[in-house]
C-alpha cells in the first residue's frame, strides 16, 4: 500500500502563468520523503492539493488509499503536515490553541501537549505573535 498516490495532478492559477501539469508520483507506506524544489516550482500548491485546501483542475490524489473530500475529516486524523509557517492567528496563545486543536482532533492528547510546551519553555498565555519564528 502507498501512503500517498498522485496521478495526473493538474492545477492552474489563471493569469499567473503558473501550472502543475500532470504531476504523478507515489510514496510507499513507511517511507519518509522530503519535497525539495526551486521557488515557484509548485511544492506548496502540491501540498495544498494533497490536503484538499485548493481545488485541483484534474487528476487524483489518494491518502492512505482514499481520495480525501471535504467531508473526510477522519483521514485528517491520520496524517501530519509541518509547513514553514503556521496559519494560526497571532493573538492566540498556546492555551487557546490547545482548545482549538482539541475541538478539531478526536485523539488530541492534552497532557502530551502540556508536557511539550513545558519541555520547550513555551509560556501558555503569551500570544503566538510574540514568540520567535522557531517557537511558533
Amino acid at each position: 500500500m502507498h501512503s500517498l498516490e498522485i496521478d495526473g495532478l493538474t492545477k492552474t492559477y489563471p493569469g499567473s502563468g503558473f501550472s502543475l501539469d500532470k504531476v504523478t508520483f507515489s510514496i510507499p507506506s513507511g517511507t519518509i520523503m522530503g519535497f525539495v524544489g526551486e521557488n515557484g516550482a509548485g511544492k506548496t500548491t502540491t501540498i495544498k492539493s494533497i490536503l484538499n485546501t485548493v481545488k485541483i483542475d484534474s487528476g487524483t490524489i489518494k491518502l492512505l488509499g482514499t481520495i480525501m473530500t471535504d467531508k473526510d475529516t477522519a483521514i485528517r486524523e491520520d496524517i501530519g503536515v509541518v509547513l514553514d509557517a503556521a496559519n494560526f492567528s497571532g493573538v492566540l496563545t498556546p492555551a487557546r490553541l490547545s482548545k482549538v486543536m482539541n475541538g478539531i482532533y478526536r485523539q488530541w492528547d492534552q497532557q502530551e501537549y502540556i508536557r511539550l510546551t513545558e519541555k520547550f519553555g513555551l509560556p501558555m498565555h503569551r500570544k503566538l505573535k510574540d514568540f520567535s519564528w522557531g517557537c511558533r
